[in-house]
Parts: C-alpha cells; sequence; structure tokens
C-alpha cells in the first residue's frame, strides 16, 4: 500500500532553504481498509506533533524516522475466505461477518443454513471448536474493537453498531471476552 509520510521542515537562521528535520512513517502492510481505521493517522499526528512542540521550546531536533506501526489488519471483502470443510459452516459464519454490525441470533443463520440447531451446533464446534452463538459474539465483539480503535462513538453508538441491544449487555460481554471494559479498551488502544 505504500508509505505516508509527515516532513517537518523549518528554516534555520532566516535561510530560505529548508531541511527535513523528522520523517514519521507509516510501516508498509497489506490488507488495510481505510474507513475502518487501519491507518495510525491518531498516533502519527501524536508523533508530529510533539516534534513540533519540541522544536517550538527550542530543542535541537536530530533527524532521524520514527516508524509509527499500524493499528493492525483489516480483511477486505476479497480476502475474508472462510476456512472449514463443511459449507453450510462456512456459509453461517460468512453471514455473521456480514452482520456483524446487526442483532444476529442463531435463529437468523438457521434461515440462511436450513439445517436443525442441534446439527447447526455440532458441526459449528466439528469445525470451528465454538458454538454459533459464540462465533456471533466473537464477531460482534470484533466489530466493536474496530469502531472502539478508529472512532470517537460513545458506548451506547458502538454497542448498537456492533450488533447489541444495548450498553449493558455490550459491556459485560465484552469485559468477558477481553478482559476488560470497552473504556478501558479504547483508552488503552489510544495510549498505545
Amino acid at each position: 500500500m505504500g508509505r505516508a509520510f509527515a516532513r517537518f521542515c523549518s528554516r534555520m537562521d532566516h535561510q530560505p532553504a529548508r531541511r527535513v528535520i523528522g520523517v514519521i512513517q507509516w510501516a508498509d502492510m497489506t490488507c488495510f481498509r481505510e474507513v475502518q481505521g487501519g491507518h495510525p493517522w491518531r498516533r502519527i499526528g501524536y508523533e508530529a506533533a510533539n516534534l513540533l512542540d519540541r522544536m517550538l521550546e527550542g530543542e535541537q531536533i536530530v533527524p532521524r524516522i520514527i516508524t509509527v506501526p499500524p493499528i493492525g489488519v483489516v480483511e477486505r471483502q476479497s480476502t475474508d475466505s472462510i476456512a472449514v470443510s463443511d459449507p453450510e459452516v462456512g456459509a453461517a459464519v460468512r453471514h455473521i461477518r456480514e452482520h456483524a454490525h446487526e442483532r444476529t441470533t442463531v435463529e437468523d443463520v438457521r434461515k440462511v443454513v436450513p439445517v436443525g440447531r442441534r446439527s447447526l451446533e455440532k458441526r459449528f464446534r466439528a469445525s470451528l471448536d465454538r458454538s454459533p452463538l459464540e462465533e456471533i459474539r466473537r464477531v460482534h465483539i470484533e466489530r466493536a474493537k474496530q469502531l472502539l480503535e478508529a472512532t470517537d462513538l460513545s458506548i451506547n453508538d458502538v454497542a448498537r453498531r456492533s450488533g447489541f441491544g444495548g450498553s449493558t449487555w455490550f459491556t459485560e460481554a465484552f469485559h468477558d471476552l477481553v478482559g476488560e471494559s470497552p473504556a478501558q479498551y479504547r483508552k488503552r488502544y489510544h495510549r498505545a
């Protein structure tokens, strides 16, 4: 995908020439989708502001490259393959992922994959080592993590946009699976 650079220049001794005093570089990785926050713009901005503040305070800045790692890999739809041998489980997982932003139940999945609930449960366990409900919850939590990382939406809005009915249930489910509250996750993530 290339590299994103932010260059900071300053004039030395009122000379017209500019010199580069720092480069903040986004490490190159593939599989990013800008709308879901694969780019670390917030961190790049922080590093740029920090460098500029130090310059304004009169600190002598040694030219160097600051590499900011990407936020994470975000799957593109074209690379989103489900590696399971059972075609019904594959179709069910695809449906769950495509509807990660909506409230989804096991019954909704059964409408797409017309097999009995018990059969679907056994097939999921055999293929993924988790139940359909666990997969739905896992996908909803992953969607919530992306929203917490990439947006400033309220916790209630994140809950609604990641398939949870309300923030109370969302906060409990998030804590159970991630080990911290959504607010703690966002705070830790934005500090990194």
